[in-house]
């Protein structure tokens, strides 16, 4: 139906019959109820203009809890659901930001909210409990959402609970759901460092051991907690029973090692410090920056007698500052050797020649042993296939013709690159780019 039509028939309506044909219209279609609303926006914009805004609002939940009904029933979707359901929840974001909608309205979206935050099987979780939290304006309705994720969310966001609880003065349901959720190491220290805020040491210290003992994954948290009360107290009978717990567990050693030396520092205490700055450069995987610390605190004397098994830690830990330490004792032989070996990877976009650092410096040393390597890095690429690896054979062949033109081996690059295009004609848009 075109326009002069619709108004020819519409036009024999009185007000009454045109406010019923509206309704009947956007209860049956939502679009036309987008239609009204942006209509009613545009020509009317102060008149009923929270009434709109409510409905914008919760049009756009509706819209997006559709999408997510759907994903936590099955477990995901479509890529389209998704990118729909995020703009309808970035669109209700927006509208919270624009005016004060009732606590009603807003409460009755959170605990829908809630509900697919607890079934958790959507991906969007994360994304709900940031609207949750937009939701929320005062202290009261912080605390209901607070007790929403200790009943309905996993134990990270009865973590979030926990704050909230504590941003908003319930200090004895923070501390409950706290002791309740004590998982990993983080958790420990939170818990223990309210205690000590609260006066109780004895039980933050008690927390804090237990921790080591129950808590998952990385201690870092949980050993520096422990080391800053005891040095404060200058307890190092405690510090060193600490310090033997982590090498008794096998974990965190680099860390507590590095605390002991730094304790020692401190205090002044030369040759216990240098004990742990010797003991540091075999479980630190920092060695360059330990490394160069015993080059500026040990005597010759003593980084001699240490300075082979250092060197052995360092090969392993981190192959390119080796190479570096060889470079800079004219050891040029052994860098020459590490790139020879099939297992160093040597192919140097990906690997430790990257740019040819080291290649560019051995060039003159060892002229045919770096072209060799470079022309098996242009032929293993040419294998690769792709047009990515073709454009890196370009360039390369650009650094191999100019790096041979410098060491006048102008005959040589011609009949090895005519080898090269005979291996490789068949590859069409290689030749192209060549």
């Amino acid at each position: 139906m075109d326009e002069q039509a619709a108004k020819k028939l519409v036009g024999k309506f009185n007000q009454e019959e045109l406010i019923q044909l509206i309704c009947t219209l956007v209860v049956q279609n939502e679009e036309a109820e987008e239609q009204l609303l942006s209509f009613c926006q545009k020509e009317k914009p102060n008149q009923n203009k929270l009434l709109i805004l409510e409905q914008q609002l919760n049009n756009a939940w509706i819209n997006a809890y559709n999408i997510i009904d759907e994903f936590n029933e099955y477990g995901g979707g479509s890529e389209n659901d998704e990118y729909d359901a995020y703009l309808e929840l970035d669109r209700l974001a927006e509208l919270l930001q624009e005016t004060n909608f009732s606590w009603k309205l807003r409460k009755k979206i959170l605990d829908e909210i809630m509900e697919q935050v607890h079934i958790d099987n959507s991906g969007f979780t994360d994304n709900l409990v940031d609207v949750a939290v937009e939701l929320c304006q005062t202290k009261e309705e912080n605390l209901y959402l607070a007790n929403c994720l200790v009943q309905y969310g996993n134990s990270y966001y009865k973590k979030a609970a926990a704050q909230l609880y504590k941003e908003n003065g319930e200090k004895t349901k923070y501390l409950i759901v706290l002791q309740e959720n004590l998982e990993y190491s983080s958790d420990y220290v939170e818990l223990a460092t309210f205690y000590q805020q609260e006066g109780k040491e004895n039980e933050a210290i008690q927390l804090a051991w237990k921790g080591l003992d129950e808590s998952l994954y990385n201690w870092t948290d949980l050993y520096k907690f422990l080391f800053s009360y005891y040095q404060e107290k200058n307890d190092e009978a405690s510090l060193l029973k600490l310090y033997q717990f982590s090498l008794m567990k096998k974990r965190n050693i680099d860390v507590m090692t590095e605390q002991m030396y730094n304790y020692y520092k401190k205090k002044r205490e030369t040759v216990k410090q240098k004990e742990m700055l010797i003991k540091l450069m075999f479980c630190t995987n920092d060695v360059k920056k330990w490394y160069e610390r015993c080059q500026e605190e040990l005597t010759t004397d003593e980084l001699a007698q240490y300075e082979p098994q250092f060197i052995e830690v360092i090969k392993k830990k981190n192959p390119s500052y080796y190479l570096d330490i060889c470079i800079e004792r004219g050891q040029l032989a052994t860098v020459l050797l590490k790139l020879q070996n099939p297992n160093s990877s040597y192919y140097s976009y990906s690997t430790i020649d990257e740019d040819h650092r080291y290649s560019k410096q051995l060039i003159k040393e060892y002229p045919q042993e770096i072209l060799a390597l470079y022309w098996q890095e242009v032929d293993y690429y040419a294998k690769k296939g792709k047009r990515k690896n073709y454009s890196y054979v370009v360039n390369l062949l650009e650094e191999i013709h100019e790096t041979m033109k410098k060491l006048h081996l102008e005959k040589q690059w011609e009949v090895q690159y005519q080898k090269f295009v005979v291996v490789h004609k068949r590859k069409r848009l290689l030749m192209e780019m060549l």
